[in-house]
């Protein structure tokens, strides 16, 4: 019988628990020192499937650039906001469905201590998007 050891470094494990945890990075898009969470608020590009989507990237809150980071979770002042976001969709090598693209503005007012996903689809051609609160689904974007 043979017997074998495994050991992970450190770092390997943190990279590996990144990884697991879906890369997720955090960007502040606000001036000023670190809040409390109960006084922002956070958006994330929607990458479940609800999307219908491969990609759905905000490029711009407010008209300032933001991140092109994996898996990105915005922490924002409350207030209305203004993105600028980019739908993604393939048709495939073997689909009759072309692939689509579009860029779209979507505004919404953040409210303090919510959470919220920016979702979006492609209809005929045209790029939709909108804002959910994630924890009670309710679209409040404009």
């Amino acid at each position: 019988m043979i017997k074998t050891k495994f050991a992970i470094s450190g770092s390997l494990l943190a990279v590996l628990l990144m990884f697991v945890s879906g890369c997720a990075s955090t960007v502040k898009v606000y001036d000023g020192p670190r809040l409390p969470a109960n006084k922002l608020s956070t958006l994330q590009p929607d990458f479940t499937a609800k999307s219908h989507l491969s990609e759905i990237n905000i490029r711009r809150i407010n008209g300032k650039r933001v991140s092109d980071a994996i898996n990105p979770e915005y922490k924002v002042l409350p207030g209305l906001h203004t993105l600028n976001v980019e739908l993604h969709k393939p048709g495939g090598s073997r689909s009759a469905v072309a692939a689509s693209h579009a860029i779209n503005n979507v505004s919404f007012t953040a409210q303090p201590g919510h959470d919220y996903r920016v979702l979006g689809e492609i209809k005929d051609g045209i790029g939709i998007v909108w804002v959910e609160d994630k924890a009670s689904g309710q679209k409040v974007s404009r």
